[in-house]
């Protein structure tokens, strides 16, 4: 083999091996800035199909892991998230793909999970508006962040900023709502086909 050939086959390795991404472990605690021992909870609904493989696009099908559910980290990598819910002891398994999310995992985790009881998340929100949340209902008139907390966080690729005035959620990957603000409160929620 002749230096060329060889140089040529060194680059094609290093090429191959920089485009993977190893999978790693991420402490939790860590990244929300909390001590090891802080009670963790639900920021947001998060919908799933199955337990134990959430998208965590948040698909807005089946039912929902509910904002201030208490949980406890079973496990936390770059491509999966194992919770239990200490209310009922079930087990949840989100699935993260860096390439669709467009978000780093750490972001991810510091949007779904919080020290906050779901009493001082609600301080400000309206009886109203409490009862939609919970349900996983957006309302006309609801806030940027009551949105959040009731749908969670639109996929990025479809809404890059949340500053926008339109927000997208999936429902299925091809299949979307849209929620509509004016002066930073709902104005319209519809769906696309």
């Amino acid at each position: 083999m002749n230096l060329c050939s060889k140089l040529f086959a060194v680059l094609a390795l290093v090429t191959l091996f920089a485009g993977c991404r190893a999978v790693h472990d991420v402490n939790v605690a860590e990244v929300l800035q909390l001590p090891a021992s802080t009670q963790i909870y639900m920021a947001s609904n998060l919908w799933y199909l199955d337990p134990e493989h959430i998208d965590a696009r948040n698909l807005h099908k089946g039912e929902f892991l509910q904002i201030g559910t208490p949980i406890s980290i079973e496990e936390s990598t770059s491509e999966k998230l194992v919770l239990r819910n200490l209310n009922t002891d079930h087990r949840f398994t989100v699935m993260y793909d860096e390439s669709w999310m467009m978000l780093p995992v750490e972001v991810f985790l510091q949007r779904y999970l919080t020290d906050k009881v779901l009493k001082e998340r609600f301080e400000k929100v309206s009886p109203e508006f409490q009862k939609a949340i919970l349900e996983g209902r957006v309302e006309k008139g609801m806030s940027r962040a009551e949105v959040l907390m009731a749908w969670g966080y639109p996929v990025t690729a479809r809404t890059p900023d949340l500053k926008n005035n339109t927000w997208l959620y999936l429902e299925e990957p091809y299949k979307s709502r849209r929620v509509i603000f004016v002066d930073e409160c709902v104005s319209e929620i519809f769906d696309l086909k």
